[in-house]
């Protein structure tokens, strides 16, 4: 739920979102959060297809 949120959020808009995840202090986090964000497009973009 939380990632297809970040997801729709960030296309909406992409600079507002990233600052507020840059402010959090755990960059190995934001990797995570990165990895998971990546696959989940690349699930929306097979789901497009």
């Amino acid at each position: 739920m939380q990632i297809a949120g970040i997801v729709e959020n960030s296309m909406a808009s992409p600079s507002s979102e990233h600052d507020s995840s840059t402010s959090l202090p755990s960059p190995p986090k934001q990797a995570l959060m990165d990895d998971d964000f990546v696959k989940t497009l690349e699930q929306l973009s097979k789901q497009v297809r």
